[in-house]
């Protein structure tokens, strides 16, 4: 996987470059005439955030309006690009890392940079010593600016970078990925808005990320809704039947998502602590829509033959998909485990200690290993720690 840098390293490269883009970066983009302020760019971000939950279903003819650039780009891409950081983080903490002298990606579904940018800010200078990448979308303003952006991004990470961009029907992955050869290709918030005739939705949903996974290291990330996720688990699930690709991130198996034969009301997604951003803080403070957390869907799936060892797991080891359950006298939550099962795990108060507190404060999304207890009741011998294979 990628060497990446510190959480402290990104934020104050994701801090500069968000300072960029609401004074200079603003005028280079054109779109401001004035310096923008948060009451403005706040009243984009609520009108683009109905439209991605209460207005679906009119979202695809109304995504495109100019309007909502605004908000992409002072707002969204600052926010978005901290989930990449998290998810290229966890990869390089499970499978370590090798250094590269030309590093080639493809971000399929570029928009104005959020995807590019989170890449560009984690990774570690000192190892990777250049980066191609490629930016392929549907919106040529939105690359317009996505070029501006990238550059200026590769200037705060001290990467040298050579980037390209073109305009494509992103319908059409069979066509693009088998014109690139790439070290990674990343697709954040692509795949549910690709508009797929509903007859075949599912089907095709499927071979498009299985046109980049087969072909190298794919990182699909989606927004946290039960609907766009539960479709997300399906196509994971129909890709590990094919038999070419592996999930190494966020199952620690290879079994089915035990997700959607659970119920309907069940999605895996993930719910981490991230402190905004001093613009974005004062954007969130006006439309109250979102809290000191970040909040996303993902899979990171690479050809069968080309994956890393997938180490056996000792004890009882997973990923908690749910938030803690207080209740009188004693926590719950769930495990997705090493074997493919959901876990009910239970600690009473009385048995809570300094080894095994993890379990009631851990966030959603952690990957731990419990160790001495027996199932669903944690013991007061348990250990309960974080998993780190890197």
């Amino acid at each position: 996987m990628l060497p990446v840098v510190s959480l402290d390293q990104f934020r104050h490269r994701l801090i500069l470059l968000e300072e960029w883009l609401w004074c200079e970066g603003a005028s280079k983009l054109g779109l401001a005439r004035a310096e923008p302020t948060p009451q403005r760019v706040a009243e984009r971000v609520e009108a683009l955030s109905d439209l991605y939950t209460t207005g679906r279903d009119t979202m695809l003819g109304a995504i495109d309006d100019p309007a909502h650039l605004v908000a992409k780009v002072m707002y969204f891409l600052i926010s978005d690009a901290s989930k990449v950081f998290l998810i290229l983080r966890e990869l390089y903490e499970r499978y370590g890392s090798k250094p590269y002298d030309l590093l080639r990606v493809v971000d399929v579904g570029a928009g104005v940079g959020a995807t590019s940018a989170g890449l560009l800010l984690s990774l570690d200078p000192t190892k990777v010593q250049a980066v191609r990448l490629h930016g392929f979308d549907a919106d040529e303003r939105a690359l317009r600016m996505w070029k501006v952006i990238v550059r200026e991004v590769a200037k705060l990470a001290g990467i040298a970078l050579e980037s390209e961009s073109q305009v494509t029907d992103l319908t059409q992955s069979s066509e693009v990925s088998t014109t690139w050869s790439f070290d990674l290709c990343l697709a954040q918030a692509v795949v549910n808005e690709l508009p797929f005739a509903a007859a075949e939705a599912d089907r095709l949903r499927t071979d498009w990320i299985l046109n980049w996974a087969t072909r190298g290291p794919t990182i699909v990330i989606e927004p946290a809704l039960r609907e766009t996720t539960r479709k997300l688990h399906a196509a994971r699930d129909r890709i590990l039947a094919d038999g070419r690709a592996v999930v190494l991130a966020p199952c620690l198996h290879q079994e089915r998502c035990p997700m959607l034969a659970a119920g309907d009301r069940d999605w895996c997604h993930e719910m981490r602590q991230w402190n905004p951003t001093p613009r974005v803080a004062k954007v969130q403070a006006l439309t109250r829509r979102r809290d000191e957390r970040t909040k996303y869907s993902f899979i990171v799936m690479v050809p069968r033959q080309n994956s890393p060892p997938l180490h056996p797991w000792e004890e009882l080891s997973g990923r908690l998909v749910s938030d803690a359950l207080n209740s009188k006298g004693k926590m719950e939550r769930t495990l997705c485990d090493s074997g493919g099962r959901l876990v009910p795990l239970r600690l009473l108060d009385r048995d809570r200690t300094p080894n095994n507190e993890l379990l009631a404060t851990a966030e959603r999304g952690t990957l731990i290993q419990i160790n001495n207890t027996s199932m669903p009741r944690v013991s007061r011998e348990a250990r309960v720690t974080p998993v780190i294979r890197g």
